[in-house]
């Protein structure tokens, strides 16, 4: 688990983010989202505290830690609306350049109702319902 704070305008909000081991090896959730009073986490909060810069980057460095200190582990995230997981993938393009270099990229596809795993494309428009991260 990873905690760390959004500070803008709105105030201070904790942020969370969970790493959960999936069911095939090697394989984690990555979870995010606002740290809520019950010690639950909630994913689909808008918060629009006009530091998501700093936040997507806190992210990024999250997930570089987490790789770095987990060496052939994939990371897998999508977003907890299809909004939320077209947002992941406008990141994904703005920085693919940087973090291809480091890391494969790959996404969920639907095609004729069969979920496939394929290289990510930040040129083509493409509709992804999931991503998998891991170190080249």
């Amino acid at each position: 688990m990873y905690t760390f704070a959004s500070n803008g305008p709105k105030g201070i909000f904790v942020k969370e983010v969970v790493i959960t081991p999936l069911i095939k090896s090697g394989y984690y959730n990555f979870g995010f989202g606002d740290a809520c009073p019950d010690g639950s986490i909630d994913d689909e909060v808008e918060t629009n505290n006009g530091d998501l810069i700093k936040v997507f980057a806190t992210i990024i460095s999250i997930i570089e830690d987490f790789l770095e200190g987990n060496p052939g582990s994939t990371l897998y995230f999508t977003g907890s609306t299809p909004q939320r997981t077209v947002v992941y993938n406008i990141i994904l393009k703005r920085y693919y350049l940087q973090f291809s270099r480091k890391y494969l990229i790959t996404g969920i596809q639907r095609v004729n109702n069969i979920l496939s795993e394929t290289e990510y494309n930040p040129i083509e428009v493409e509709e992804y319902e999931g991503f998998f991260v891991r170190k080249k």
